[in-house]
């Protein structure tokens, strides 16, 4: 589909999926060069989905386990992902990688930096999210516990102040020593 293969398999569509469908999820990663969808025995449909920037192929390989229509996707490469290095001659002297090569192998090392930096990031995310929430929970009991002792305060103030008020006139000398 591209002389650089920057093509993705979408395996798992539904059978409602349509060309425009994949291009409007598809044009949020790069510019989309070409799309090819094909109909299984099974009515399952698999598309390969070819872009014309590096940047672009590897967002769209990030999306995998995204929903399109009504059903999650898995989105691989449509290449095999080991790329061998090819040597051109270019004079008699020295062997020098093939630049299309050489650049199909650092892409593919920076996909893979990517994709364990998504685990790591999605890892420590739910870290996270766990920690807030043992946070909050400590927090509302701490409430809970500051708002009963200051009940059990007011409630102590008020028997004291009740106690003061009572034996005054409980107390028959009180108005006579006056």
């Amino acid at each position: 589909m591209s002389s650089l293969d920057l093509t993705v398999e979408v395996l798992d569509l539904s059978p409602k999926v349509t060309p425009a469908d994949l291009y409007n999820f598809f044009s949020y990663c790069g510019t989309v060069d070409a799309i090819q969808l094909q109909r299984k025995e099974d009515q399952s449909q698999v598309a390969l989905v070819a872009f014309r920037q590096p940047y672009a192929f590897q967002t769209a390989l990030i999306l995998d386990g995204s929903t399109i229509v009504d059903q999650p996707v898995r989105i691989v490469t449509a290449c095999p992902q080991t790329i061998p290095i090819v040597w051109e001659k270019r004079n008699t002297m020295d062997l020098v990688p093939s630049s299309a090569c050489l650049f199909q192998a650092v892409a593919s090392r920076g996909l893979e930096i990517m994709n364990n930096t998504k685990d790591l990031l999605e890892e420590k995310g739910r870290a996270i999210a766990e920690q807030t929430r043992l946070t909050i929970s400590a927090a509302e009991e701490a409430a809970g516990h500051v708002g009963s002792m200051g009940a059990l305060w007011l409630s102590n103030a008020f028997s004291r102040v009740s106690k003061l008020g009572t034996s005054k006139r409980d107390n028959p000398n009180s108005r006579k020593q006056k």
